[in-house]
């Protein structure tokens, strides 16, 4: 029975996961880990909060006596998402007539007021597809459940790829331009990955100060 207790994986065939440290006992285990006080997170300043409470206790819970507020006192801070309510812009054209004609004409829509989507959202849907590697079909979940009221199509969001893909040809005839003229070295970071069974790839250019 000794020799048996006795056996490690040095004079037996037991592998060393089945040794035994006879040396070292689970409560110095325990007395040599190394332990730190911690840190407390700091309070949001003052301008940065939205709401405010204050609780005391009125009655003792020892002797139900009548208790008294102090000059001391602990806060604590709750942070909470709030309700996300889209901004609707609504825009009403209305038809004019002349007249001396009889022309009736309305104003056009101007550029930044054509699309169903502002550029925040539609920064958003991009930086879900790009960043965040998102499909269409994620995109439009994600989208629903922050604004059940807006329905977006997959052809919308294709729409909204493409016209992002168009604003970057800007840029990317820019910083190709800088390269050429300032003869700077051409620093480029590359990124693909696999979607739709097709290999989908994100080009970051910069050239000194230029980045596209």
């Amino acid at each position: 029975m000794e020799e048996q207790l006795n056996q490690n994986s040095k004079n037996s065939s037991k592998p060393p996961s089945k040794d035994q440290n006879a040396n070292r006992s689970p409560l110095l285990k325990v007395e040599n880990r190394s332990y730190h006080s911690g840190a407390s997170r700091q309070l949001l300043p003052t301008s940065a909060v939205s709401s405010h409470e204050v609780r005391c206790l009125k009655v003792c819970p020892n002797c139900h006596f009548a208790m008294h507020a102090a000059d001391k006192f602990l806060s604590w801070q709750q942070i909470e998402l709030s309700e996300i309510k889209p901004l609707v812009h609504q825009i009403d054209l209305v038809t004019s007539r002349c007249p001396c004609c009889h022309l009736e004409k309305r104003p056009e829509l101007k550029e930044n007021g054509q699309f169903l989507l502002g550029p925040r959202l539609e920064g958003f849907i991009n930086l879900l597809m790009g960043q965040y590697r998102q499909s269409h079909h994620a995109v439009r979940t994600i989208i629903s459940a922050l604004l059940p009221n807006i329905a977006l199509s997959q052809g919308f969001i294709s729409k909204v790829k493409a016209r992002t893909a168009a604003l970057l040809v800007s840029p990317y005839e820019t910083i190709v331009k800088a390269a050429i003229t300032t003869q700077q070295p051409l620093h480029i970071d590359a990124m693909s990955w696999r979607h739709a069974a097709t290999n989908e790839h994100l080009l970051v250019l910069r050239v000194g100060n230029v980045i596209a």
